[in-house]
């Protein structure tokens, strides 16, 4: 119990040195602002081996983050995960942030939870043909949308190539954004916000 421990002291340390980035766009001399922000629930997988350990693995970072949890343990050892999930309601943590679903038809459940779109997150550890469909699954519902927003005064339409070189500047993925929203009260026209510069 006490190396499951030792993973929330080290992200609670963490914590402290998640401070965001300012940087100068080297196209334009804009600033570009990183914050972090927790992304919603994540869904956390774990093996039957080290029940306590995997789940505090997988526990620990994502509260650090703020997020919200659903912890899945292997059908071996649900009672170590509650038993975690008791331990963090006696130290405080409110409920519904950690909870904990058992269950011996684990491929159903999880492709309930990853169907649900307030679930942003999944964490899994375990044998390679399951992660292969988690990943799919998860992969066909939620796929991959970036944005970037831009000012009242931003003039998208004039030059839409700029928009473009900074976010092939700003990524380092080579997932260039495909969605652009001109500015928070842009309606209808939505056919001239969308790729811009989609590969």
């Amino acid at each position: 119990m006490l190396y499951a421990a030792e993973f929330y002291r080290w992200y609670a340390e963490e914590c402290c040195h998640v401070l965001g980035e300012v940087a100068t766009a080297p196209a334009s001399g804009a600033r570009i602002v990183v914050e972090s922000q927790p992304i919603g629930i994540a869904l956390l997988i774990t093996p039957w081996n080290y029940p306590a350990a995997m789940a505090t693995r997988k526990i620990a970072p994502a509260l650090a983050a703020g997020c919200t949890i659903v912890l899945k343990p292997a059908t071996e050892t649900p009672l170590t995960a509650f038993a975690v999930a008791q331990i963090m309601h006696d130290c405080g943590v409110p409920a519904g942030v950690v909870n904990v679903v058992t269950t011996s038809k684990a491929s159903p459940l999880s492709k309930a939870v990853l169907h649900d779109p307030r679930v942003r997150k999944i964490s899994f550890t375990g044998s390679t043909p399951v992660g292969r469909a988690l990943l799919h699954e998860a992969a066909d519902q939620n796929g991959r949308q970036q944005g970037i927003a831009g000012t009242d005064d931003c003039d998208c339409r004039q030059n839409p190539t700029n928009l473009c070189k900074e976010q092939m500047h700003a990524h380092v993925s080579g997932s260039p954004t495909r969605r652009y929203l001109l500015n928070p009260d842009f309606r209808g026209e939505k056919s001239q916000s969308v790729t811009f510069c989609d590969n």
